[in-house]
C-alpha cells in the first residue's frame, strides 16, 4: 500500500519478497523517480535491470546501502524510497522509531508467482536404491546442506515428524535442539550434517 497521495504501482522484481516504501521526492507536476536500496554487492544488478525504464513502468534508480539494514536506515533518512527485504528486515522495521514504513506488495518469481510455496525441499537416493517410501530411510546415511538450514535440514525433519516417522523424544534432562538431534542420530546410521564446531561432546 502506498500513501493517499501516490498511486498503486506493482514493482515487477523478480524476487520473493515484501516491499517497504515512502513517498519519493517529487513535485507534482513531475513524473516521481523511485529510488530503490539495495545491497551493495547487488548495485550493479539492479542498474542492469533498471537499464530499460518501459520493463518497470515507472521511473527508477538504484541507491547502494552497505546491507538490508543499511537500506531501511536510508529510507528512514529520506535518501532511498523502496527496498526488497526478507521477514526479519521487516521484524527490524516494525520496532524501529520511524512509523511510515508501508508493505505494498508480496512478489514472486516470475516461475513461481502462483505457487504456494518459496521454494521445495527434496529426499534424493540412487536410482538403484531400494528406498521407496519414507519409512525405509530408516537406517540408511543420510547427508544434509547443514544444520538449520531450510532445505537440507528443516523441511526434511519436520516432513519427517509430522509424518510420524522420526519421533522426537521428550527428555527433559536435554535441550529440544539435542532431542532432535539424538532422535536423528537414532534414526539414520550415519549422517553428514554440517554445524559451527563445538568441543562440547
Amino acid at each position: 500500500m502506498m500513501s493517499p497521495r501516490e498511486t498503486h504501482t506493482w514493482l515487477p522484481l523478480a524476487a520473493a519478497a515484501l516491499l517497504l516504501i515512502l513517498a519519493p521526492q517529487c513535485s507534482h507536476a513531475e513524473e516521481p523517480i523511485y529510488r530503490l536500496c539495495v545491497p551493495q554487492i547487488y548495485l550493479a544488478e539492479c542498474q542492469q535491470l533498471l537499464a530499460d525504464p518501459s520493463e518497470a513502468g515507472i521511473r527508477m534508480e538504484c541507491v547502494a546501502g552497505r546491507d538490508r539494514v543499511d537500506c531501511l536506515e536510508l529510507i528512514e533518512q529520506r535518501k532511498a524510497d523502496v527496498l526488497a527485504t526478507e521477514p526479519e528486515d521487516m521484524y527490524i522495521a516494525y520496532h524501529r522509531k520511524n512509523e511510515d514504513y508501508r508493505v505494498i506488495s508480496e512478489i514472486r518469481t516470475q516461475q513461481d508467482k502462483d505457487a504456494s510455496f518459496r521454494y521445495e525441499g527434496i529426499i534424493l537416493v540412487k536410482k538403484d536404491s531400494p528406498i521407496r517410501t519414507l519409512q525405509q530411510l530408516r537406517g540408511a546415511k543420510s547427508c544434509h546442506t547443514g544444520f538449520g538450514r531450510n532445505v537440507g535440514y528443516k523441511i526434511p525433519i519436520t516432513k519427517l515428524k509430522n509424518t510420524h516417522i522420526l519421533k522426537v523424544s521428550a527428555d527433559p534432562q536435554i535441550s529440544a535442539t539435542e532431542r532432535e538431534l539424538k532422535s536423528l542420530s537414532e534414526f539414520f546410521a550415519q549422517s553428514c550434517l554440517v554445524g559451527t564446531y563445538s568441543t562440547h561432546p
